[in-house]
Parts: structure tokens; C-alpha cells; sequence
């Protein structure tokens, strides 16, 4: 079932998954950013020292030494991983824990190592051999100097890398400064754990909040179309007995409702014209011919008494009479029905047995039957009564124990039954019959005015479709229902609810 209610709620639901998806994901890229971002700033300063302490004439073990006494324990926890290397030599002069670089790619941090300048004889003995001499380093006449490359002169800036080893990954920031090449990497489990709680949160919540956004959007829909719910319930209740009625417009309400509500009653107001004077005249019509066909047919019946028997003069009279009760029957359905849609037709409320009623419609339904070779059961609970109109619940009852009769199979049968409700306080009445049934794409018609479906037009068959409309309106006005139960090529069925008394 489709509803704008509903419609809304997931429309809500879905827009504002997208702008939850979309502000996670830059939460999420906003949120790894400052957390590298504090990574780096941890690793910028200890790499940036240990970068400024070597040069070629510190004491590399004071250096190593308080590299173990600052990061010694991080080292062993598995935090940290820091490596020294002289870039003249492409030594690594200091390595924590053992072997950890060789799983690192060396395009990282290897660069090319500028070949060794050889002692020249004069210098031969002058200083001892040294491992991280410098290149350049002369004796000269006084004191020695630093000569080096210019590349190694400059101090580079940080580089930060994310590396996996032995399947843990590592942020690690590395520098060049004086020959040297310093690199310190921290572990970056706390940061997938903060990223994993962050998702698990969202992941968590996000359900949550659709749930909520979704059932906002639902009461959002509800107080939206609560004035089209006044509209529907006012317009539904509206029939064509009160076609006077309107839709109230609230002071206040909203400019497209009021628009919508104008609408509606201007709407109602041309109808309930039209309808109006289509009552009017099928009841002027009606009533208007009533007399003439009087009589019509007091001169057909003086007439008929004056011709010589089988005589030309007799058959034409007669076909003449006929058609005239069938015209009188047609105007008294006509001012009948008319009044019925126009709220005029006064049911009066005297107490009967529904039993007996039936009863005795069931014993004149009997010499029907006989007649056109039918078979008749029925079924018939004593002690049921009502308060209705006994002469229009008669009719209405009459003229569907006529279709069922008339709409027959030969050597058919007719069922009638009465029965008081276990639950309810309502008669059912049924009554079924043999036939070809009705063809399903005309069920919803049979009660219409002036309707016949098509085997049942031929003149043959005495009727003029007035029945079935004049019974459902006639129990409509009593309270009741009717409808059509079953119509298929073995049986038809009608019913009838009437509340009865207690």
C-alpha cells in the first residue's frame, strides 16, 4: 500500500543518510588527519634533536646514550623503532630494535653515497683512522675544519612515511642534517584503535539516528497531512443525501489547503445542481405520468370489454395494457428511487417479525417456482425481529426473489435463508439461485440504474433494470446492506444485513 506518510519518513531517511555518510566520511578523513598530525608533531621534535646532535665531532656514544635513556622503553613496549646512519659511509651507526630497516623500502631513506676521498701521504698518520670521519676533514695549520659537501652542510626537513613491518604498521619521520640521516618511527595501533572505536561509534549511532530522523519525518508527514485527513474524512462522509454539506475552512489554515478546500466545494456546489435537477425531474416525470397512465389504462380496460373476443382488435388492446403496467411500474421505482437519493423517502419504524416476513415471502416465492419448474429449500430462524418499514423491506426482499426466479436455469433451484448473527446484533438474509452467473467485469454494475448485463435484455424477460438499485437503495435506507456474495457459472448469491433488535 502506498502511503505519502511513509514516502516521506524513508525520503527523510535516505537524505539525511547521505548527509550522515558524508559528514562521517569527513569526520573520519578530519579525524585521521589530526591524529597523523599529532603523530608527526610527536616524532618531529625527538627526530629534529638527535638530527642536531650528530655532526662530525660529537661523541656518537652520548648520542646513543640518551637516545636508550629516552626511548629505550617505548623501544621494548614495541612503540618506537629509531635508526642513526652516517650518509658518507652508508653505515648504520645505531639501529632499534635489530634488523627492523632492512623490511622498510630503501627508496625511503638510502641515498647515494659520494665516494671516499683517499689520505693524501702528507696526511697519513696526521689523525687516526676514525669511522665516521667526515669527508673533507683536513689538518691544517692550527686546528682542523669541516670541509664537507655542501648537501650534507644543510639541514633537510622532516619527511613523514606510513611502513608496515612484521604486519604492523608505523608513521615514521625521518631528516638529513650534517651527513646524517636520523629515523624514528612510532607505532600506529592506538591510531587504528581510536579509528576502529570512532567507526564502531558510527556504525552504532547511525541506525539510531535514521531510526529517530525516520520517525520525525513520519509525525512531520502526519501533522502535514492532517488537514487533507479533515478533507478525506468530510468529502467521504458526504452522499448524495446531504450533498449540501461542505468543508469547513479553519481560520488560519494554510494557503494551499484553502485553495485545495475552495476547490472541493465549488466542486460540490455544481454537483449537488446537477443533481438536484436530475431528481427533480425523475420525480416531476414521474409524478406527471402517473395520471395520464391511470388513465390510459381504465379507457384499455373499458376498451377491452367492448371487443369481440380473440379478436385483432382484443391482442393489440392488450399488448397496449401490458405495456402500460410496465410503465406504471417503471414511474412508481422511478419517484421511489428518487426520493430515496433525494432523503425524502420516510422509512416508517414499526416492530415485525423478520421470520414470518420472510416466511411468507418464501410461500409466494413457492408458487413462483412452480410455475417455472424451480425447486425451492429453505432455511428460516424463528423469533427474529426489527424495527423497520414493512412495506419497503418487502419490496426490496420481493424484487430480489423475482430476479432469482427470472434469471434462472431451467430446472433450477432457488435457496433462501435467514439467520441471526452469532456476534452481532444483524439478520442475514441470502438468497441464491441457479444460473450462468455474472461475468466478474460486470459485478460491480448490476447495481446501477437502468443496468442489465447483456443476456439478460432480452424482452422476453420481464424487468426494466430498476430492481437491484431499488433494492439496495431501499435497504440503505433501512439501515441494512446488500451485496453480492457469489457469481459464478453455478450459482449466484445476494445478502442482506439488517440490524435487528435484541
Amino acid at each position: 500500500m502506498k502511503s505519502f506518510r511513509l514516502r516521506l519518513a524513508l525520503l527523510s531517511a535516505m537524505i539525511s543518510a547521505a548527509i550522515i555518510a558524508g559528514m562521517a566520511t569527513a569526520g573520519l578523513f578530519l579525524f585521521k588527519r589530526v591524529l597523523l598530525e599529532s603523530v608527526d608533531l610527536e616524532l618531529a621534535v625527538p627526530v629534529d634533536r638527535i638530527a642536531r646532535e650528530l655532526h662530525p665531532y660529537t661523541d656518537y656514544r652520548r648520542v646513543f646514550r640518551n637516545a636508550d635513556i629516552a626511548y629505550g622503553s617505548d623501544i621494548e613496549d614495541g612503540k618506537t623503532l629509531l635508526m642513526m646512519r652516517h650518509d658518507v659511509t652508508g653505515d648504520i651507526i645505531y639501529q632499534k630494535p635489530d634488523n627492523w630497516i632492512t623490511a622498510v623500502d630503501p627508496a625511503i631513506w638510502e641515498i647515494e653515497v659520494p665516494p671516499r676521498r683517499p689520505l693524501r701521504e702528507s696526511e697519513e698518520g696526521a689523525l687516526p683512522p676514525h669511522l665516521f670521519e667526515h669527508p673533507g676533514f683536513e689538518k691544517g695549520k692550527g686546528k682542523g675544519k669541516a670541509k664537507g659537501p655542501p648537501d650534507f652542510q644543510s639541514e633537510s626537513p622532516i619527511e613523514y612515511h606510513d611502513i608496515e613491518t612484521d604486519g604492523k604498521h608505523w608513521r615514521v619521520g625521518l631528516q638529513r642534517n650534517h651527513g646524517h640521516t636520523v629515523m624514528m618511527g612510532r607505532s600506529l595501533a592506538e591510531y587504528q584503535s581510536e579509528m576502529s572505536k570512532l567507526m564502531k561509534m558510527l556504525f552504532i549511532a547511525a541506525p539510531f539516528c535514521l531510526f529517530f530522523i525516520g520517525l520525525g519525518g513520519w509525525f512531520i508527514g502526519h501533522r502535514a497531512m492532517k488537514p487533507l485527513a479533515v478533507i478525506t474524512d468530510t468529502a467521504s462522509s458526504i452522499t448524495t443525501r446531504d450533498l449540501h454539506e461542505r468543508i469547513p475552512v479553519k481560520r488560519g489554515e494554510y494557503h494551499e489547503f484553502a485553495n485545495l478546500i475552495s476547490v472541493l466545494n465549488l466542486m460540490m456546489d455544481r454537483l449537488e445542481r446537477g443533481f438536484t435537477h436530475a431528481m427533480r425531474f425523475s420525480a416531476d416525470v414521474s409524478h406527471e405520468l402517473k395520471t395520464p397512465i391511470t388513465i390510459m389504462q381504465a379507457e384499455l380496460n373499458s376498451a377491452l370489454k367492448e371487443c369481440e373476443p380473440g379478436s385483432r382488435e382484443e391482442k393489440a388492446l392488450q399488448t397496449i395494457s401490458q405495456e402500460s403496467h410496465r410503465l406504471k411500474a417503471i414511474t412508481g421505482s422511478l419517484m421511489l428511487l428518487s426520493q430515496a437519493e433525494s432523503g425524502r423517502l420516510v422509512a416508517k419504524k414499526d416492530q415485525i417479525s423478520l421470520s414470518n416476513e420472510i416466511s411468507d415471502i418464501a410461500e409466494d416465492t413457492e408458487i413462483l417456482c412452480e410455475k417455472s419448474g424451480l425447486s425451492l429449500s429453505t432455511d428460516i430462524e424463528e423469533g427474529i425481529t426489527l424495527t423497520t418499514d414493512k412495506t419497503l423491506l418487502h419490496q426490496a426482499i420481493l424484487n430480489l426473489v423475482s430476479n432469482a426466479v427470472k434469471y434462472n436455469q431451467p430446472k433450477g433451484w432457488i435457496k433462501i435463508s435467514l439467520q441471526k448473527h452469532s456476534l452481532s446484533s444483524e439478520a442475514i438474509f441470502r438468497i441464491s439461485n441457479s444460473g450462468s452467473g455474472i461475468p466478474t467485469d460486470e459485478q460491480d454494475k448490476i447495481f446501477e440504474r437502468f443496468y442489465r448485463i447483456d443476456k439478460a435484455r432480452d424482452r422476453s424477460i420481464d424487468g426494466f433494470g430498476l430492481g437491484l438499485n431499488l433494492s439496495f437503495e431501499i435497504i440503505t435506507v433501512l439501515g441494512g446492506e446488500l451485496d453480492l456474495l457469489k457469481a459464478d457459472s453455478d450459482e449466484t448469491t445476494f445478502q442482506v444485513r439488517l440490524p435487528v433488535d435484541n
